[in-house]
């Protein structure tokens, strides 16, 4: 009865269910930026304001804003979080085979290794629970803008597609694995005394309480199946979203103020599939299709010798949409929300040195996790203007284990422009490009 106990005690340490939330964070896939340890607020090149901060198109004092004209085509990145080594985790529990080779054990009526298959079985347990809750966050995009900065009027359009996504598990197999467990402690037991007793009446077709292995006083019979009793699975949910944005600039009394109306298409999407054969690679099984209207506003001031500072809210509507299963019911929502950030930079011919503070706790990326707040640090050596060397340093005010460091170097020669930045730590990598021509 032990290893009953042990069963049932590791089955309730589950989380049936799961609660499906994602909203999209401020982190725009800008190499530069990334660099810098994804600070930009008061820093960013006019070419790349329409991702941070649109006041940034006419901020500069006389003589600053050199490019009359930028075309940035492509930007690219891409951002992977696996803070609990989800997919490491499903794919060693999908090699183990343990459910399987216990399920087999007893069709063939294998019960001489019955203890050695439920202890295999608390295994398999063991690596479910390592599993349930712990997401993998996955973001990719790419964009292009073209930009006409100045002090008294500038503007950009921009266009830009984003996909972000979220896996997890959701776990719902407690009560299976644990009558299973019973049912085969009760064949053990009947084994052991030769086929009658109270565990043999206990599985007892008629009268018994068993639930999938029975004995009739001559054969065994096991109806466990685990392609329709075991309906724990991967859920992944997420949205690709598309913005067309006309950003528009200009400095009023020292203050420069930019906006940005957009217009976005967003497509939510859910996928699930049984932790047995879940492909992680896959996240597309239903979509339902959206658009909407939003606005970014911002501000920048030079404060003389070189400072600056900016603000930025982003998304100022907020606004939510579902995704939705194959059944057609509503599994969660996309949250959109405002996001308010600052930051502060010190420029030279030389150098520049950057900090971005979130004033508002961003909502999860996804399931199981605490919202983010960032706050980043970064410091740019330009040579001659034409070799920019970067650094950078990122962390979380809610949860330090999400800290990174970064790096990256930019080529600006003749007019052509060519930036790179990585960025990493021990459960998040990203990388990102941008090429473009800048007059």
């Amino acid at each position: 009865m032990k290893k009953h106990l042990q069963l049932s005690m590791a089955s309730a340490l589950f989380i049936a269910g799961t609660t499906t939330a994602l909203a999209i964070p401020f982190s725009p896939l800008d190499p530069r930026s990334m660099a810098m340890g994804g600070a930009g607020i008061a820093s960013t090149s006019a070419a790349s304001a329409t991702a941070f901060n649109p006041a940034m198109l006419a901020a500069g004092e006389t003589g600053d804003i050199e490019e009359s004209f930028a075309v940035e085509l492509p930007i690219v990145g891409m951002r992977i979080a696996d803070p609990d080594d989800f997919v490491d985790s499903l794919d060693a529990f999908q090699n183990t085979g343990y459910i399987a080779a216990l399920e087999t054990s007893i069709a063939n009526e294998d019960f001489a290794s019955i203890s050695t298959d439920i202890d295999n079985l608390n295994n398999s347990v063991d690596g479910l629970t390592s599993l349930s809750g712990k997401p993998l966050n996955i973001e990719m995009g790419g964009g292009m803008v073209v930009s006409i900065p100045g002090k008294s009027f500038a503007m950009a359009l921009s266009a830009t597609g984003n996909v972000y996504t979220s896996a997890v598990i959701n776990y719902n197999d407690a009560t299976v694995l644990t009558a299973l467990g019973v049912d085969a402690g009760l064949a053990s037991d009947c084994l052991a005394s030769g086929g009658v007793g109270a565990a043999c009446d206990a599985l007892d077709p008629t009268t018994g309480s068993s639930t999938y292995i029975t004995w009739d006083g001559a054969n065994y019979t096991n109806t466990f199946d685990t392609a329709t009793d075991l309906t724990s699975s991967v859920v992944a949910t997420g949205a690709s979203i598309s913005d067309v944005g006309l950003s528009f600039a200009r400095e009023f009394s020292g203050v420069a103020i930019g906006i940005t109306p957009k217009m976005s298409s967003i497509s939510t999407f859910y996928y699930e599939e049984g932790v047995n054969t879940a492909d992680t690679g896959n996240a597309s099984d239903t979509t339902t299709d959206y658009s909407d209207f939003n606005i970014d506003v911002g501000v920048a001031k030079d404060l003389g010798d070189g400072w600056r500072v900016g603000a930025v809210v982003k998304n100022l509507l907020a606004n939510s949409y579902d995704y939705i299963d194959n059944t057609g019911a509503v599994r969660g929502a996309i949250e959109i929300e405002p996001m308010l950030r600052v930051g502060l930079s010190s420029q030279s011919d030389w150098y520049t040195v950057v900090a971005d503070l979130d004033l508002t706790k961003n909502a999860p990326v996804g399931s199981g996790e605490e919202g983010t707040q960032y706050a980043s640090i970064g410091a740019e050596f330009n040579a001659f203007r034409i070799v920019q060397l970067r650094v950078g340093y990122r962390t979380d005010l809610v949860n330090s284990d999400r800290s990174t460091v970064s790096a990256g170097f930019g080529l600006s020669p003749l007019g052509v422009h060519l930036d790179m930045a990585v960025a990493a730590s021990d459960t998040e990598v990203g990388a990102a490009l941008q090429f473009g021509f800048r007059f």
